[in-house]
This record gives structure tokens, C-alpha cells and sequence, in this order.
């Protein structure tokens, strides 16, 4: 606990709401965000037209192990995904939660309650800041959390509003465990648990805060128990990821030991230093860089602990707690690839390392110690930073991000007049994102209209190549100087490379890799079940997703990239 003057707890809570209010600001185009990417799938499974039946509780298990090869052939998958492809996790809270809100009111109250969440999630991390902060670092903590760009995404995709319920659950289970309520902890993070995987980088604060307690062995213990028992019954169960770009440190510890540092640094760079990296984010306050995020993350973690140096003993414990249990809850996440939305766990814990050498100057105002010079120098720069360049590319990425998922649903849904029953499968010649990849027939059934049933897509480059008609049911792709399939577009299905001579058969055709460079198509055979013109071939250009008939195409066409 700080010495500054007592604050009404009621007035502090309002003002912690309206630092979340503002952050909610910066973000309004997320809010309005239409159903993108895995919302169409979840949707699909509480209407009973997913290809697989899923109950309310399992809206998460979007491929269970075994099911990738009917999932492929029913188009859902794209045909580069491996047979043992499984992307299924047991979120069965979060997932009553959202088909709750989806049932009563669509999209709208499910970003209304993701707000909510948000919201929620800075009132209760900034009480716990007070009181384990000097007031005007926890102030500023408060703020960085409400501005931090781990939010956006959770807040435009409603299938990643389980991110904020169990991140939420687990401050609720940190702050009971620090007003001694050991009982409501070990509940609210069985919830957590129940709720989505953030509940395990959740337990990374708990440990530490439950280290300084009395009995700290069994009380680590409980807790471990009560967030990994879900995990563990959910593996039982046989959920979780396989073959694809997500890393299970228990079935691939090699692979996830070998891509774990380069996945830290990624994420480091943009927790501390404003870098932004991947497809979460369309440019970055700071370009990505493994040796500036080396320095800039040991220079401001040796201000931190210079800064605590200065501080009477009995504050240091409690504000070292939150950058050790940051960095405890980066290590689940290193499984995933590093996009900003992960460090949502660790989110608080960077925003308390980073206020408190913002508000190092602050010391009429609160702080326990003279500022060093060197640390008034660095907090301007962090200032400006988190506080100002931070938000504005938070802004920039949810117009962005929000224009890019609306340029490809608007394309689809235009289309739908042209769509009918009658072709023995639509075919896309490519795509390079989720909604045009997976769910143009979801989409085209929210817009009233009924495709073939059949659903392909042929590539997913950013690079034109050429399309020879062989015959009237063989089509040969060779890709222009690249590859027919992008490796972030290959790696997310399969854990393995391409070869010379694959074939992959369907119900509406057979496709055959002839040539590969690394691991990757570049040329294809398309062996059709019946001649072209029984299937409706497709193409993205200008924002618009056109049909063509492939019979009066010249036997020869460069084909342009994809949207």
C-alpha cells in the first residue's frame, strides 16, 4: 500500500471506467465490426448449417482430430491441409456465453458485452494497481492498459471475446487472493480455465502473489490445480491443435523450443517499445528489430529495478510482482505465432513495469523517491510512446483491419445474385484471407443465397500465375516466380512440406502438386469430375468477386492476385 491520502473507492472506480471509456473511443470502428473470419463458423454451428454438428458449449472446436479430410472435401478446409489438422479448444463457458448473445441478440450484443468486458477488465486491473502502486504510476497503468493494442483485435472479433472473460477472471482471482479471499481466488480461476487457455498465463501473476504468502507450496499447488484441471480434462478429451502453426510444447517440444525466443522477441518489441508485427497490424510505431528490442527491453527492465532500488522495502515487493508474472504469463502464448492480441495476459504487468518509469518525475505527486535524471529522461520517450503513438496505431489498425474484412465480406456478399445450386462446385481461383478462403458460402447464406454445396479454393498467393487449360477437365497452375500457397497460408494447416507428386482427391476433383520449391506448390494439376463448365469458377479483383466462364478464357491466362 502507497501513504498518498485516501480516495473514495466509488470515485476512483468512475474514474478507472472513463480511462476505459476512452480506450473503448479509439476503437469505436471494432465495435461495429461485422461477423468476420471464425464468427462466420460459429455462427454456421448454432443455425445447424456447419458440415459437423457442434452443441452450444463447443462453438471453439472448429476441427476436431480426424475430421480435417471431411471438413477439406466439404470445402470448409482449404486442399493443402494435413489429414491430422486439428484446431479444437474447450472454452465451454465463453462458448454458452457467445451463443447465449448470439441467440438473443446477434452481433450488436455481443460487441456491446466485449465492451463491457473490456471495460470491466480496466476497473478491476486498476483497482488492483492502487493498491499495490504508488497512486500516480497506477493511474498511468490504468491508462497504458486501456491503450494497449493487445485489446483491438478481441474487441472487433467476437470469437476472441473469450481473451477478455478469462483475462477479466483472472484479475478477479489476483485481487481475491490479495484481500486473502483464497476460496473466491481458486473459483474465479477455475472459471477462467473454463473459459478459454489465457487462464493458464493468468496463474503466472497468481503464483507470484501467492509466493508471499503464508503456505506458499499448497497454495501454488491449488491454484495450478484449479486452472489446469480444464487443460487437462480438455486433452483428455482430445482437444487442442495439431499440424498447424500453433506449437504444442507436449507434442513438439523441439519445434517450440526453437521458434520460442524469436516469438518472445516479437512480442517484447511490441509490449515494450511499440513495435507491431504480423497480420494484426497494417504498419507499426516502430520497425521490428531483434537487436533494438534486445537493448530497449534490457535498458528499460535495469531502469525498473534501478527505479525499485530507490523505493522503501515495503513497496518494492508488491510492484516487482507485476513484471515477473508478465513475463510467466508470455510463456503459454509462445505456442501461437507472435500477433499483439496474445500479450493481452500480460498486458497489466507491462503497463505497471512501464508506468512506473513514466511516473518516476511524479514525486510531489505521489512517487517514493527523487527522480534520477536518467529516469525523467526516459519517461518522456516512453510517454510519448505508449500514450500517444501507441493509441494512434491502435486507431490505424482497427480502421484498417476493419476496411479489409468489411473490402472482402462486401465482395462476397455482391456476388451472392449470381450464386445458385446449379454448378457442381464454386471454385475461387485464390485468396490470400480467412473470409474469402473459408466462408463465402456462410456469407452468401446470411445474404438469402444457396450455393452448390461444394466450396474450393485453388491458391493463396499475393503473386499472379498462369492458368492453362489443358483439356476440357484438366487445368495446370504454375505459379509466376513464387509459390501457389504463401507459407503463412501453408503452415497454418499443415506441420509438414509439399511434395513432388501429392495428390489430394475430393468429391469435386483431384489435385496434384508437379512442382515445389521448399516445401511449397508451384505448380498444379486440377483433374476435374466433369468438364469445366459444370463448375462456377470464381476471381477477386478490384473489390469485387467475379464469375467467369472458364470455357470462353483463352486455354492460356495469366490469372491476377488475389484481394
Amino acid at each position: 500500500m502507497t501513504d498518498a491520502p485516501p480516495s473514495s473507492p466509488l470515485r476512483d472506480h468512475g474514474r478507472a471506467l472513463a480511462i476505459a471509456i476512452l480506450g473503448l473511443a479509439i476503437r469505436l470502428d471494432a465495435l461495429r465490426s461485422p461477423p468476420v473470419q471464425d464468427d462466420h463458423a460459429q455462427l454456421a454451428m448454432l443455425r445447424g448449417a456447419f458440415p459437423l454438428h457442434r452443441a452450444p458449449w463447443d462453438l471453439f472446436a472448429f476441427v476436431r482430430p480426424g475430421e480435417a479430410p471431411a471438413l477439406r472435401a466439404d470445402g470448409l478446409l482449404p486442399w493443402w491441409t494435413d489429414d491430422r489438422f486439428a484446431i479444437a479448444m474447450f472454452r465451454p463457458l465463453s462458448s454458452l456465453f457467445l451463443a447465449a448473445q448470439l441467440s438473443l441478440g446477434g452481433h450488436r450484443l455481443a460487441h456491446a458485452v466485449s465492451a463491457l468486458l473490456f471495460a470491466s477488465l480496466v476497473v478491476v486491473a486498476g483497482a488492483l494497481f492502487r493498491t499495490t502502486l504508488p497512486r500516480p504510476a497506477a493511474w498511468i497503468a490504468t491508462l497504458l492498459l486501456a491503450l494497449t493494442p493487445a485489446a483491438t483485435l478481441p474487441l472487433l472479433w467476437v470469437a476472441n471475446q473469450n481473451a477478455l472473460l478469462s483475462v477479466l477472471l483472472g484479475l478477479v482471482s489476483l485481487s481475491a487472493l490479495l484481500r486473502g479471499r483464497v476460496a473466491l481466488a481458486h473459483a474465479a480461476l477455475l472459471l477462467a480455465a473454463l473459459s478459454g487457455e489465457y487462464a493458464l498465463p493468468m496463474l503466472g501473476y497468481a503464483v507470484v502473489v501467492a509466493l508471499r504468502r503464508p503456505s506458499p507450496a499448497r497454495l501454488v499447488a491449488t491454484l495450478s490445480a484449479a486452472a489446469l484441471t480444464p487443460m487437462i480434462a480438455a486433452r483428455a478429451l482430445h482437444y487442442g491443435a495439431a499440424n498447424s502453426q500453433y506449437l504444442d510444447p507436449l507434442r513438439v517440444p523441439a519445434l517450440w523450443l526453437a521458434q520460442s525466443p524469436g516469438r518472445a522477441l516479437a512480442l517484447l518489441g511490441t509490449a515494450l517499445l511499440g513495435q507491431t508485427t504480423g497480420p494484426d497490424h497494417h504498419g507499426s510505431v516502430f520497425a521490428a528489430s531483434a537487436t533494438a528490442t534486445l537493448l530497449g527491453a534490457t535498458l528499460l527492465v535495469a531502469a525498473f529495478v534501478l527505479t525499485l532500488r530507490r523505493w522503501p522495502a515495503a513497496l518494492r515487493a508488491p510492484a516487482i510482482a507485476w513484471p515477473l508474472g508478465a513475463a510467466l504469463a508470455l510463456l503459454p502464448v509462445l505456442a501461437a505465432p507472435p500477433l499483439p492480441r496474445l500479450l493481452l495476459p500480460s498486458a497489466p504487468g507491462v503497463a505497471a513495469l512501464l508506468a512506473v518509469l513514466c511516473a518516476a518525475p511524479l514525486t510531489r505527486w505521489g512517487m517514493p523517491s527523487p527522480a534520477t535524471p536518467a529516469a525523467v529522461a526516459l519517461s518522456i520517450p516512453l510517454l510519448i510512446v505508449h500514450l500517444a503513438l501507441v493509441p494512434w496505431q491502435a486507431h490505424v489498425d482497427v480502421r484498417a483491419l476493419s476496411a479489409t474484412f468489411a473490402r472482402t465480406r462486401d465482395a462476397v456478399s455482391r456476388a451472392a445474385p449470381e450464386v445458385s445450386r446449379s454448378p457442381r462446385c464454386d471454385v475461387l481461383l485464390g485468396a490470400l484471407d480467412l473470409d474469402a478462403l473459408h466462408y463465402p458460402p456462410m456469407i452468401w447464406r446470411e445474404a438469402g443465397a444457396r450455393s452448390s454445396g461444394c466450396w474450393r479454393v485453388l491458391t493463396a498467393t499475393a503473386l499472379p500465375f498462369t492458368l492453362t487449360r489443358l483439356d476440357a477437365r484438366t487445368l495446370q497452375l504454375r505459379s509466376d516466380g513464387g509459390t501457389l500457397v504463401e507459407p503463412v497460408a501453408l503452415t497454418a494447416y499443415r506441420g509438414s512440406p509439399m511434395v513432388v507428386g501429392q495428390r489430394v482427391v475430393t468429391p469435386a476433383m483431384t489435385l496434384t502438386v508437379t512442382a515445389a520449391r521448399e516445401g511449397y506448390p508451384t505448380e498444379l494439376r486440377v483433374d476435374l469430375g466433369a468438364d469445366v463448365d459444370a463448375y462456377a469458377w470464381w476471381v477477386l479483383l478490384g473489390g469485387r468477386m467475379v464469375r467467369v466462364v472458364m470455357s470462353r478464357m483463352p486455354a492460356e491466362l495469366r490469372v491476377p492476385p488475389a484481394l
